[in-house]
């Protein structure tokens, strides 16, 4: 089920339980992440580059792109995403957002658990970055080439010491500097915990999902029931379809004894 049809279905149950999500900033969200996962398609790795050159250059001010990146390997590897947000003609912010291999090389802090929040910035965000640099062709083969094809050399130093620096024409703690002028402002990235457990993929996407929130004004405490009740709304859609399975001729679909699982799960 899209995104589209759940943010229409929590924004209902939102009001029904009087939870007060702000509706203008879910609808802005779900059109902020729908149009910004735009994947550079092609044949080949040259022209995956080309095309996204040219989104870059000619998509509009205040626009993102959402690139599901990482790096693969011969036995996976991992996924985080970089989020080129255009902010002039002429120039791009780079947000970089992993929940997991690689996250040390995040800001960190050491009284995260007296806070009782994350000591990890799962974004990082930089600015000022020249659409000419962003849009270098060596740069994007960095980039692109990591994520195409499966080797042992496809290693988080590759994307933070090697194409990060290389983009960004500085070291990353240089880059980074500005950005904790911010406190804890959501442009620089809230203070979170990297993942446990779980698929890199869809945790990768709902940390995007919630930097998205809080970028369009959306505050903590509410990001957090928004991303609660997103997550209650396809645990709800999975029941309703179970229950139709369950109603189709055994076997089809399902062991029965998956079936049991899937129920307590959701439950």
């Amino acid at each position: 089920m899209s995104l589209a049809t759940m943010c229409g279905r929590l924004q209902r149950t939102s009001n029904q339980l009087g939870w007060g999500l702000n509706n203008d900033i879910v609808q802005q969200v779900k059109e902020m992440f729908e149009e910004s996962v735009t994947l550079p398609g092609g044949s080949s790795l040259a022209q995956q580059i080309g095309n996204l050159q040219k989104l870059l250059r000619t998509m509009p001010v205040d626009k993102y792109i959402c690139l599901q990146s990482g790096w693969t390997t011969p036995d996976g590897g991992h996924a985080i995403t970089v989020n080129f947000h255009k902010t002039s003609s002429t120039e791009v912010s780079l947000i970089v957002i992993n929940s997991g291999q690689g996250v040390g090389a995040h800001p960190s802090r050491e009284c995260s658990w007296a806070l009782g929040t994350g000591g990890l910035r799962l974004a990082m965000r930089f600015d000022g970055i020249p659409l000419a640099r962003a849009t270098d062709e060596v740069g994007l083969w960095m980039l692109l080439k990591q994520q195409a094809s499966a080797s042992t050399d496809h290693k988080p130093f590759a994307f933070y010491q090697i194409y990060l620096p290389y983009v960004l024409n500085k070291s990353i703690p240089d880059a980074l500097a500005p950005t904790f002028k911010h406190g804890h402002d959501a442009k620089a990235g809230d203070w979170m915990k990297a993942q446990r457990a779980g698929t890199c993929y869809f945790r990768g996407n709902l940390a995007t999902l919630k930097y998205y929130a809080r970028m369009r004004g959306m505050e903590r405490g509410e990001c957090k029931r928004f991303v609660l009740m997103l997550r209650l709304q396809y645990m709800l859609s999975l029941q309703e379809e179970m229950r139709l399975m369950v109603r189709q001729p055994a076997g089809l679909f399902l062991w029965p004894s998956d079936r049991d699982l899937v129920q307590m799960g959701i439950h």
